[in-house]
C-alpha cells in the first residue's frame, strides 16, 4: 500500500469509488457520507475534481490517497475552512476508503499520514461523522479527535434522521 498526493491521473479511480458509495448505501442506511438525492453525473465529478486538486496546489488543502495495486481504493481530504480569512487556520476533514480495503489500516494510516501534513499547514482540523458509524468514531479518536458537539437529526436518509457527531483535532 502506498500513501500519497493527489494525482490528476487518479481522477478514474476516485470517481468510480465514489460512484461505488451509492449502490453501497442501498444495503446499508447508516453508511457515513452525505449523498446528494442523485448520483452527480461525470461533468460535476470533473468540476469537483478540478477544484479539489487546485485547492491542494494552492496549498489549501491536504489531499492524499491510498494505493493498492496502481489504483486508488481510499481518499482524505484536509481543506481549509475558507483561505485568506481570520478561519484559515481551520479546516475540514472528509474521508472514505473503498469497502473490500475497509478494517485492514488502510484509513488509520491513510489518515495519520494525513494529519502529519496538515500539521505545517493547519492548526484545527474538525470532522463531522454519523454517529452511527461507530468503526470511524473509534479511528477518529484514536487519532486524537474529541468530541465537541452533535447535530441532531441532521441527516435525513429514506425518512430516517441520523445524528452528526463534530470531532476537533487541536494541531497546534
Amino acid at each position: 500500500m502506498i500513501i500519497r498526493d493527489l494525482k490528476f491521473n487518479d481522477f478514474n479511480d476516485v470517481v468510480s469509488n465514489y460512484y461505488s458509495y451509492y449502490d453501497e448505501v442501498k444495503y446499508d442506511q447508516n453508511f457515513g457520507i452525505i449523498f446528494y438525492n442523485n448520483k452527480p453525473n461525470l461533468i460535476s465529478e470533473v468540476d469537483w475534481f478540478a477544484n479539489e486538486y487546485k485547492l491542494m496546489l494552492k496549498k489549501y488543502a491536504i489531499v492524499m490517497v491510498a494505493e493498492e495495486n496502481n489504483h486508488v481504493v481510499g481518499l482524505c481530504d484536509i481543506i481549509s475552512e475558507r483561505p485568506g480569512s481570520e478561519i484559515s487556520h481551520s479546516a475540514t476533514l472528509g474521508m472514505a476508503i473503498k469497502k473490500e480495503f475497509r478494517s485492514i489500516g488502510i484509513g488509520k494510516t491513510l489518515l495519520d499520514k494525513s494529519i502529519e501534513k496538515a500539521k505545517n499547514i493547519f492548526e484545527v482540523i474538525y470532522l463531522s461523522v454519523f454517529e452511527t458509524n461507530y468503526v470511524a468514531r473509534r479511528l477518529y479518536t484514536s487519532a486524537g479527535f474529541k468530541e465537541i458537539g452533535i447535530k441532531e437529526n441532521a441527516i435525513k436518509r429514506n425518512n430516517n434522521y441520523i445524528n452528526e457527531i463534530i470531532m476537533e483535532l487541536v494541531l497546534k
